[in-house]
């Protein structure tokens, strides 16, 4: 009993305060991305970051840059905590730009749903 106790105490002081709930769950501070996008070259299915600018833009046409936040890599993160419908557009030279379809971020009990998607990145044809 004193060991149900004390795993009792510990799971309580864990979870935090009324601060840490949404909804009446528990939930962490750590920050979600809605959107998760990964670039590959269509032709050589190579995945691509160098140069390349992702932008979502939401329904009231605010613009976010979306960001690797890893110079090695090759995905790109943006919408943190935003619910929302997002269009992606995808540009770099040497390729054709990019526009999706509206994507929808969602939000679930404590954090938005991330959306991930892989573009396949047409390279320009040149005349």
């Amino acid at each position: 009993m004193k060991k149900f106790t004390v795993m009792l105490a510990v799971f309580a002081f864990a979870c935090g305060d009324e601060d840490h709930y949404k909804n009446g769950y528990p939930c962490t501070d750590e920050i979600i991305f809605g959107l998760k996008v990964s670039i590959k070259d269509a032709v050589t299915g190579e995945y691509v970051s160098d140069g390349v600018t992702v932008t979502a833009v939401n329904v009231e046409g605010v613009a976010e840059k979306l960001d690797t936040f890893m110079s090695a890599s090759s995905v790109f993160y943006g919408a943190a905590e935003t619910e929302g419908t997002y269009t992606i557009t995808v540009s770099k030279e040497g390729y054709t730009d990019y526009t999706s379809e509206p994507v929808t971020v969602e939000a679930g009990r404590c954090h938005v749903t991330t959306q991930e998607m892989t573009i396949e990145f047409e390279p320009s044809r040149l005349s």
